[in-house]
């Protein structure tokens, strides 16, 4: 929930600073920041915060490719945005900071690991 600064080609020096708390210290939510993005559309009635697929068994679930699309949701569209993409999470800039390397495997794929060759 740090500030981020937005690249924007419109803005004098080329993009500002966004902060993601509200003045009071809340969070902003998804509509917030992406309508101070301009990214908001206008034009659909509805925009889904996060895709969902339907399951073989009736129940809802998160869309596994939907963070892959662009802006297929709200949640996808933050989610592709150049200072969110380059953007490390807290764990990895605490150990960063440390000296010490991370490296993130893919969910589920252990051939992938490298752990179980040391």
């Amino acid at each position: 929930m740090c500030t981020t600064y937005v690249l924007d080609a419109s803005h004098p020096e080329g993009g500002y600073m966004q902060s993601m708390v509200q003045a009071n210290g809340t969070p902003k939510g998804l509509k917030t920041v992406l309508t101070q993005r301009g990214l908001w559309p206008t034009i659909q009635k509805r925009f889904l915060t996060q895709c969902s697929i339907k399951t073989r068994a009736g129940n809802t679930t998160l869309n596994p490719k939907c963070l892959r699309g662009g802006n297929c949701c709200a949640r996808a569209l933050l989610a592709s945005q150049p200072d969110f993409v380059t953007h490390k999470g807290e764990l990895e800039e605490a150990i960063l900071a440390a000296g010490h390397m991370v490296l993130f495997y893919p969910a589920f794929h252990c051939e992938l690991n490298f752990n179980k060759y040391f």
